[in-house]
């Protein structure tokens, strides 16, 4: 199975660096969330903008 292979490989590398997988998963975690608490603030900041123009 290709999804098989793609995930021993993955996992292989992510040893080789000293993380494993569930590592991986929360920095990547960590990382969309900060994305996504920075795109609410920058939304509420351009409501705030527009609502100054009026």
């Amino acid at each position: 199975m290709k999804l098989g292979d793609t995930l021993f490989y993955l996992s292989a590398l992510a040893d080789e660096l000293g993380f494993s997988l569930d590592d991986i998963a929360c920095i990547n975690l960590e990382k969309l969330i900060e994305r996504s608490e920075a795109r609410i603030n920058a939304g509420q900041a351009k409501r705030l903008e527009s609502s100054s123009d009026d």
